[in-house]
Protein backbone atom coordinates (compact mmCIF):
# COMPACT_ATOMS: atom_id res chain seq x y z
CA UNK A 1 0.00 0.00 0.00
CA UNK A 2 0.94 3.61 -1.55
CA UNK A 3 1.95 6.02 1.67
CA UNK A 4 0.68 9.14 2.41
CA UNK A 5 3.74 11.63 3.65
CA UNK A 6 3.32 14.41 5.73
CA UNK A 7 5.99 16.93 5.86
CA UNK A 8 6.97 20.31 7.40
CA UNK A 9 9.91 22.31 7.32
CA UNK A 10 11.56 25.09 9.74
CA UNK A 11 13.87 27.21 7.84
CA UNK A 12 15.72 30.37 8.07
CA UNK A 13 13.48 32.57 6.31
CA UNK A 14 10.38 32.26 4.06
CA UNK A 15 12.90 33.04 0.74
CA UNK A 16 13.51 29.39 -0.83
CA UNK A 17 16.75 31.46 -3.14
CA UNK A 18 18.23 32.78 0.14
CA UNK A 19 17.40 31.02 3.02
CA UNK A 20 17.50 27.05 4.33
CA UNK A 21 16.19 24.66 5.61
CA UNK A 22 17.41 23.99 9.58
CA UNK A 23 14.60 21.48 10.64
CA UNK A 24 12.69 18.97 9.09
CA UNK A 25 9.78 16.49 10.18
CA UNK A 26 7.86 14.20 8.41
CA UNK A 27 5.32 11.56 9.40
CA UNK A 28 4.32 8.80 7.18
CA UNK A 29 0.98 7.22 7.26
CA UNK A 30 -0.77 4.50 5.29
CA UNK A 31 -4.19 2.89 5.87
CA UNK A 32 -5.15 5.20 8.07
CA UNK A 33 -2.51 4.97 10.46
CA UNK A 34 0.86 6.39 11.53
CA UNK A 35 3.43 4.10 10.58
CA UNK A 36 6.62 5.80 10.62
CA UNK A 37 8.83 9.18 11.12
CA UNK A 38 11.64 10.94 10.47
CA UNK A 39 12.79 14.71 11.90
CA UNK A 40 15.52 16.41 12.70
CA UNK A 41 18.00 19.57 13.09
CA UNK A 42 19.98 20.52 9.82
CA UNK A 43 23.29 22.29 9.62
CA UNK A 44 22.66 24.90 6.23
CA UNK A 45 26.37 26.20 7.23
CA UNK A 46 27.53 29.34 8.61
CA UNK A 47 26.60 31.59 5.40
CA UNK A 48 23.05 30.37 6.04
CA UNK A 49 22.64 31.16 9.09
CA UNK A 50 23.80 34.85 8.87
CA UNK A 51 21.73 35.53 5.83
CA UNK A 52 18.87 34.05 8.13
CA UNK A 53 15.51 36.61 8.90
CA UNK A 54 15.27 37.01 12.51
CA UNK A 55 11.77 36.69 12.32
CA UNK A 56 12.05 32.87 11.35
CA UNK A 57 13.87 32.23 14.06
CA UNK A 58 11.09 33.86 16.43
CA UNK A 59 8.74 32.07 15.57
CA UNK A 60 10.03 28.33 15.59
CA UNK A 61 12.40 29.62 18.10
CA UNK A 62 15.03 26.93 17.29
CA UNK A 63 18.42 27.02 19.13
CA UNK A 64 21.25 27.54 16.45
CA UNK A 65 23.47 26.54 18.40
CA UNK A 66 22.07 23.21 18.65
CA UNK A 67 21.68 24.04 14.21
CA UNK A 68 25.18 24.13 14.47
CA UNK A 69 25.92 20.71 15.73
CA UNK A 70 23.31 18.84 13.59
CA UNK A 71 23.86 17.07 10.30
CA UNK A 72 24.89 19.07 7.42
CA UNK A 73 22.12 19.53 4.78
CA UNK A 74 23.67 17.54 2.65
CA UNK A 75 23.66 14.33 5.06
CA UNK A 76 20.17 15.30 6.56
CA UNK A 77 19.02 15.35 2.29
CA UNK A 78 20.34 11.83 1.67
CA UNK A 79 18.22 10.60 5.21
CA UNK A 80 15.45 11.90 4.15
CA UNK A 81 15.34 10.21 0.77
CA UNK A 82 16.32 7.40 1.96
CA UNK A 83 13.18 7.65 4.52
CA UNK A 84 10.89 8.45 1.30
CA UNK A 85 12.63 5.30 -0.15
CA UNK A 86 11.77 2.81 2.68
CA UNK A 87 7.79 4.45 2.74
CA UNK A 88 7.09 5.27 -0.84
CA UNK A 89 4.08 7.26 -1.65
CA UNK A 90 2.42 10.74 -2.31
CA UNK A 91 4.31 13.76 -0.23
CA UNK A 92 1.74 16.48 1.50
CA UNK A 93 2.28 19.42 3.37
CA UNK A 94 -0.18 22.34 5.12
CA UNK A 95 0.87 24.59 2.63
CA UNK A 96 2.04 22.20 -0.33
CA UNK A 97 4.04 25.22 -1.84
CA UNK A 98 6.58 26.44 0.82
CA UNK A 99 7.55 22.78 1.29
CA UNK A 100 8.57 21.98 -2.02
CA UNK A 101 9.94 25.67 -2.95
CA UNK A 102 12.51 24.62 -0.61
CA UNK A 103 12.69 20.63 -0.71
CA UNK A 104 13.04 20.61 -4.73
CA UNK A 105 16.19 22.48 -4.57
CA UNK A 106 18.95 20.74 -4.55
CA UNK A 107 20.67 18.59 -2.65
CA UNK A 108 16.93 17.61 -1.42
CA UNK A 109 15.43 17.00 -4.84
CA UNK A 110 12.15 15.92 -3.75
CA UNK A 111 9.15 15.41 -5.36
CA UNK A 112 5.85 13.34 -5.78
CA UNK A 113 3.55 16.52 -3.85
CA UNK A 114 0.19 15.86 -3.87
CA UNK A 115 -2.41 18.31 -3.13
CA UNK A 116 -2.18 21.40 -1.00
CA UNK A 117 -3.99 20.05 2.81
CA UNK A 118 -4.37 23.97 3.67
CA UNK A 119 -6.15 24.35 0.77
CA UNK A 120 -8.53 21.30 0.78
CA UNK A 121 -9.07 22.44 5.18
CA UNK A 122 -10.25 25.99 3.65
CA UNK A 123 -12.60 24.52 1.29
CA UNK A 124 -14.41 22.07 4.06
CA UNK A 125 -14.21 24.44 6.32
CA UNK A 126 -15.87 27.53 4.34
CA UNK A 127 -18.52 24.83 3.28
CA UNK A 128 -19.20 24.75 7.09
CA UNK A 129 -19.47 28.23 7.69
CA UNK A 130 -16.55 27.72 9.90
CA UNK A 131 -13.93 29.75 8.45
CA UNK A 132 -13.81 34.02 9.30
CA UNK A 133 -13.54 36.40 6.29
CA UNK A 134 -10.42 38.11 6.26
CA UNK A 135 -9.81 41.62 5.33
CA UNK A 136 -11.25 41.77 1.98
CA UNK A 137 -13.72 39.98 2.76
CA UNK A 138 -13.36 36.55 1.68
CA UNK A 139 -12.65 33.47 3.81
CA UNK A 140 -9.06 33.54 5.11
CA UNK A 141 -7.06 30.57 4.82
CA UNK A 142 -6.49 29.23 8.13
CA UNK A 143 -3.59 28.41 10.03
CA UNK A 144 -2.46 25.06 11.04
CA UNK A 145 -3.95 25.94 14.52
CA UNK A 146 -7.37 26.86 13.26
CA UNK A 147 -7.42 23.50 11.18
CA UNK A 148 -6.50 21.14 13.88
CA UNK A 149 -8.91 23.23 16.32
CA UNK A 150 -12.13 22.58 13.01
CA UNK A 151 -10.82 19.12 13.47
CA UNK A 152 -10.60 17.91 16.97
CA UNK A 153 -6.67 17.31 16.40
CA UNK A 154 -4.73 17.66 19.58
CA UNK A 155 -1.28 16.54 21.31
CA UNK A 156 0.80 16.58 18.51
CA UNK A 157 3.62 18.46 20.23
CA UNK A 158 4.50 22.16 20.35
CA UNK A 159 3.53 24.58 17.35
CA UNK A 160 6.25 25.45 15.00
CA UNK A 161 8.31 22.98 15.34
CA UNK A 162 8.55 20.51 12.35
CA UNK A 163 7.94 17.03 13.63
CA UNK A 164 4.90 17.58 15.77
CA UNK A 165 3.40 20.07 12.59
CA UNK A 166 3.94 17.55 9.92
CA UNK A 167 2.11 14.75 12.65
CA UNK A 168 -0.92 17.73 13.09
CA UNK A 169 -0.99 18.09 9.23
CA UNK A 170 -1.28 14.29 8.66
CA UNK A 171 -4.19 13.63 11.48
CA UNK A 172 -5.49 16.66 10.12
CA UNK A 173 -5.79 15.43 6.29
CA UNK A 174 -7.02 11.81 7.60
CA UNK A 175 -9.73 13.41 9.23
CA UNK A 176 -10.73 15.43 5.83
CA UNK A 177 -10.51 12.21 3.70
CA UNK A 178 -13.26 10.51 6.57
CA UNK A 179 -15.20 13.59 6.77
CA UNK A 180 -15.34 13.39 2.85
CA UNK A 181 -15.61 9.36 2.73
CA UNK A 182 -18.53 9.47 4.96
CA UNK A 183 -20.39 12.55 3.18
CA UNK A 184 -19.74 10.46 -0.16
CA UNK A 185 -21.18 7.16 1.29
CA UNK A 186 -23.91 9.14 2.96
CA UNK A 187 -24.64 10.49 -0.95
CA UNK A 188 -25.07 7.15 -2.56
CA UNK A 189 -27.26 5.42 -0.08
Amino acid sequence: MSAQVYVDLETTGVDPEKHQIIEIGAIAFSGGKEIAEFSGLVYPGEDALRAADRRALDVNKIDLTQVRSARSTVVMAEAFKAFLALHPGTLYAFPVSFESSFLEKAPWLVSGWGDCVMKAVREAMIAENALANGPDGKPKRPSLGEAAAFYGVIGCGPAHRSLSDARKTGRIHQRLMERQAVKMGGKSS
